[in-house]
């Protein structure tokens, strides 16, 4: 179990909160990844979302994010998939990017047997993403979801996300 929060630790703190420009064209590739460390009850837990996007034409982009949750002192407890399919209106401006999207939202890993019926989500929405400067880019969604539980299923309230 150890060798566990030594991976975990080490896949954290590899992946800061900073995004990569790409070039919107066939074949490119957007990295990006969020973290977050805090502290509750003498335990430390982490959060990790490592991110990709693989351009298949100039305006159509496949890819998704990794949610990886865990502590020091219960190892690894969570990990989510969320595949995405992105469509760009106009891949060809410098500063901005406009953007439809749908994703989904897959409980791979739970370590607490309360939390075995993970929900289906599906999300869909409008992007933009926002070129601050070589390598660094700002992305803002704004989105629906609707969840599929084991005893129920609604659709949440519209989103926005910085």
């Amino acid at each position: 179990m150890r060798s566990l929060d030594v991976f975990f630790l080490f896949i954290f703190l590899s992946l800061s909160t900073h995004s990569l420009q790409a070039q919107l064209s066939r074949f490119s590739r957007i990295y990006s990844g969020g973290g977050s460390m805090s502290a509750d009850n003498s335990d430390i837990r982490l959060s990790a979302t490592p991110a990709t996007q693989y351009f298949l034409g100039r305006k159509v982009s496949f890819g998704g994010q990794m949610q990886i949750n865990g502590s020091f002192n219960r190892g690894l407890q969570l990990v989510v998939a969320e595949p995405e399919l992105r469509f760009y209106f106009n891949p060809d401006h410098f500063r901005t990017q406009w953007f439809a999207f749908s994703r989904g939202h897959f409980g791979v890993y739970t370590k607490e047997s309360e939390q075995l019926d993970i929900p289906f989500i599906l999300s869909g929405g409008l992007g933009i993403l926002a070129h601050l400067g070589d390598g660094l880019v700002w992305e803002s969604t704004f989105y629906v979801s609707f969840h599929q539980e084991p005893v129920s299923s609604f659709f949440e309230y519209p989103a926005f996300f910085l």
